[in-house]
């Protein structure tokens, strides 16, 4: 049995949207006084990404500095 799904979207600010929402719930989870700590690498689905988490936190009234954000390079140069 695969324990994974395979989605597929439309482009990539649909993408970048569902990741987002998917993000915040995590970060949700998080007891309060933990920072939630996130890698991210560069790009245009990152900042596709970023954009979307600033305003799906906005738009649920809930600020993102519980989140640590660590810079990363995929490439492992």
């Amino acid at each position: 049995m695969n324990p994974f799904t395979l989605d597929s979207f439309p482009n990539d600010r649909a993408l970048a949207e569902r990741v987002a929402e998917d993000c915040l719930r995590l970060v949700w989870t998080v007891p309060s006084g933990r920072p939630f700590l996130l890698a991210l690498s560069g790009g245009r689905i990152a900042r596709s990404f970023l954009s979307a988490l600033a305003a799906r936190a906005a738009s649920h009234r809930e600020p993102l500095d519980r989140v640590r954000f660590i810079w990363g390079d995929e490439r492992c140069v």
